[in-house]
């Protein structure tokens, strides 16, 4: 997503801001490899605007790339919270000016909190408590953030672990209306302290929710992708650029379409467009979606039951110490030399369409499958990442369509 004409620069979501750590300045030639530019950086809270710091250089690769360490030229920091960068590129003998707006992203989300929700119109007795999704859930829940697993765990204060006699109870994300959505899980996700979010359910390019057909303004439980952009500060627009309050870490958003385009990972502060690893300043971060419509399956006690499986064996693989890309493949068994692993449900990928139930029932197509896109760092871990992956935009299953 840009919002200037490429003739002479693009530029890219993931580096529209700065901070005061230290900032690459980055935009590509694309009409031509060789050009000379200056990148003079200016602050417009002042009228007129005041000049912060110059670079100017050359590049033959069509790569413009600056480091700016946040500081005057008179090395005096800068405090405020916006900067428009005036690029004059020359790509022969007519230098062309073009603006990118940068944004200051020092709120960067220091917090170790992970949250899940889940929502869906099968049976509601799947889904509410000591039902067959409910428990499966409620593992996925336990293994992230209780304490007593001897596991590096996360916190959360929308879910709740398993405790015995505890007041109130144990809560695994379980969604039924539209309230639930917007005042309870909206609202935790805004909290500084969150940066990690799993959901299951239906899904658009625009929404979530727990029915197919969503009637917006109704108490049916969903909730747009608007929401939460403006909640967590990550929007953006012509006049005021990218905004990036409230970045993300990790997000699987597992219902249909939420990968088809770029909505709602952008929602939660995650870019992928840069097309450069050496970029400094930019977060460890992962955004897993599917591109299309999706089969889940939850119609009885034994999809819910296989189902659930899949999703505790991705997450206690995330939990212990496995990268991103590992756990997907682990819970896509068929896609993997299609052997398996006592996964009778595994990740709806391409490659999956002949599954067989625990029950012994075996599904075969109409399922309906699609890519798994990651957005992000495959080598993305519980901490840190594996610098052994590139980050990038994969698709798993794709080769299988």
């Amino acid at each position: 997503q840009q919002f200037n004409s490429p003739t002479a620069a693009q530029f890219y979501a993931a580096t529209a801001g700065f901070m005061s750590s230290g900032t690459t300045l980055y935009a590509t030639t694309p009409t031509s490899q060789n050009a000379t530019y200056t990148i003079d950086l200016y602050d417009p809270s002042t009228t007129p605007p005041t000049l912060i710091r110059s670079f100017s250089g050359s590049t033959s690769t069509g790569v413009i790339q600056e480091s700016w360490d946040g500081k005057y030229s008179n090395e005096t920091q800068f405090t405020g919270d916006k900067v428009e960068a005036e690029y004059t590129i020359t790509l022969g003998s007519d230098p062309v000016r073009q603006v990118q707006i940068l944004n200051a992203w020092d709120i960067v989300n220091p917090g170790n909190n992970f949250d899940v929700a889940y929502a869906f119109d099968c049976n509601a007795s799947l889904l509410q408590q000591n039902g067959e999704f409910w428990n499966q859930m409620l593992g996925v829940v336990d293994v992230l953030i209780m304490p007593n697993l001897g596991l590096d765990v996360y916190h959360s204060t929308f879910d709740r672990f398993f405790c015995v006699n505890c007041s109130p109870g144990p809560y695994p994300g379980y969604i039924a209306d539209r309230n639930t959505f917007y005042n309870g899980l909206l609202s935790n996700l805004e909290q500084n302290d969150v940066e990690n979010f799993y959901y299951y359910g239906h899904g658009q390019q625009s929404l979530i929710s727990g029915v197919r057909i969503v009637t917006v303004g109704s108490t049916q439980p969903y909730l747009l992708t608007s929401e939460v952009a403006n909640g967590l500060g990550n929007t953006a627009s012509v006049q005021d650029g990218f905004k990036n309050r409230h970045e993300y870490r990790f997000v699987f958003l597992d219902a249909c379409s939420t990968a088809k385009d770029q909505q709602w990972q952008h929602a939660f502060g995650i870019y992928d467009d840069i097309p450069a690893a050496d970029v400094i300043g930019l977060p460890d971060q992962a955004f897993l979606g599917w591109v299309d419509d999706v089969t889940h399956g939850i119609t009885d006690v034994t999809t819910a039951k296989d189902c659930g499986t899949t999703l505790n064996r991705f997450f206690a693989d995330w939990m212990n110490g496995k990268t991103l890309d590992y756990c997907i493949r682990d819970c896509s068994v068929n896609y993997i030399d299609n052997h398996t692993s006592g996964l009778h449900w595994p990740l709806p990928v391409p490659g999956n369409e002949i599954i067989q139930l625990s029950n012994g029932e075996i599904v075969q197509i109409p399922l309906q499958t699609a890519p798994l896109k990651l957005a992000g760092n495959p080598g993305l871990m519980r901490r840190g990442s594996d610098p052994a992956y590139v980050p990038g935009v994969y698709l798993y299953g794709a080769e299988r369509q």
